[in-house]
């Protein structure tokens, strides 16, 4: 996959769209002509100013919707609308303990629901679902425009082959997570960006689903391995039924990402072979598939659980301290930690 400098992410981002009806529209080509033309010519005095025009043709563009309009922003589950059906099994996927019917689909869009409905209610929030079993489009949105709220949901991502029911309900709280993760956030969108709501989706939404759930009977089907198993044994407590569903989740993240990763023909990824990008700035588009997966190993891994409306910056969750790394520490393929009161003291 190409990677977008950060001009080009601000021009032409794959998880802004104006319409609900319209999935093609982007920037008129003119305009983003003129705006790197322009900014190959401008002296270093001019920049910010430069930079304040760039802003003023983003904020007048119809991608960002006006008071009263009815375009939106919205964030996707994948970085674009033409996905493939994997051919080969993915790792961690148990496809054969499962027949999918669209009862599964509706019941699970029901429970995601009745937990956060109090949630929301409290916050003065509301998220509407618009769930279309019939579809073919193997993705999910995550939308906003204005004071209103959607969750965009499709029948066709259900059905895709080696998704499992625990893969989709992840795939939810993720696309919750875009809502209530809290920052960092899109550009210019109420809405957390993609590896922060991977971080809230085992951290926050997967616990409190799977909460009361035959966890440890769910874990006889899969084949945890070992380290996993012995991770979430030390952050949650050896047979408890917290390290259970931190294993469930693990299982969990590593079938869909790789579900995810085969739909558009990337490589598998592995519990053992984190990310080394290091970016020089927190990444508010797409990361890796593999930066993906070690951002929701580490959700499950934060025992500092953030409060379910989203408050995953603060200090006293999972963080750098000093020298030390906490456990479930969102990782730096695409999160820049703020530096400790001891580095800052070092310069």
């Amino acid at each position: 996959m190409v990677e977008l400098s950060p001009l080009d992410r601000v021009l032409n981002p794959a998880w802004m769209k104006s319409s609900r009806k319209n999935k093609n529209l982007r920037f008129p080509a003119a305009s983003i002509q003129d705006i790197n033309s322009t900014l190959l010519l401008i002296s270093e005095e001019a920049f910010l100013i430069r930079i304040l025009m760039l802003m003023t043709v983003l904020m007048s563009s119809p991608l960002l919707a006006a008071p009263g309009s009815d375009s939106e922003i919205l964030c996707q589950l994948l970085p674009t609308d033409s996905v493939l059906q994997p051919m080969a099994s993915a790792s961690g996927a148990s496809p054969s303990l499962e027949n999918k019917n669209e009862k599964q689909f509706w019941s699970l869009i029901g429970s995601v629901q009745k937990v956060f409905q109090p949630i929301l209610k409290s916050h003065h929030m509301q998220i509407e679902i618009e769930a279309d079993w019939d579809s073919q489009e193997q993705n999910a949105f995550a939308s906003h425009s204005d004071d209103r709220r959607w969750l965009n949901l499709y029948g066709g991502l259900f059905r895709t082959a080696q998704m499992t029911l625990d893969n989709y309900l992840l795939v939810l709280c993720h696309e919750m997570g875009h809502h209530l993760a809290g920052a960092p956030q899109h550009p210019f969108a109420d809405l957390s960006a993609e590896g922060q709501a991977d971080y809230y989706a085992t951290n926050v939404c997967l616990p409190l689903m799977l909460k009361g759930a035959n966890n440890k009977t769910s874990l006889l089907k899969l084949a945890v391995p070992i380290q996993m198993k012995l991770k979430c044994d030390h952050v949650w407590g050896a047979g408890s039924e917290d390290s259970a569903i931190c294993q469930r989740s693990l299982m969990a993240s590593l079938s869909l990402t790789n579900v995810l990763s085969a739909l558009l023909g990337d490589a598998e990824v592995s519990f053992f072979t984190p990310a080394k990008e290091v970016p020089s700035t927190t990444l508010q588009s797409y990361p890796s598939f593999q930066c993906r997966l070690d951002t929701l190993v580490a959700g499950a891994l934060c025992r500092r659980q953030a409060h379910p409306t989203g408050k995953l910056g603060d200090p006293d969750n999972c963080s750098f301290h000093q020298f030390l790394e906490a456990k479930g520490t969102r990782p730096a393929c695409w999160f820049v930690h703020a530096k400790s009161q001891y580095e800052l003291n070092s310069q």
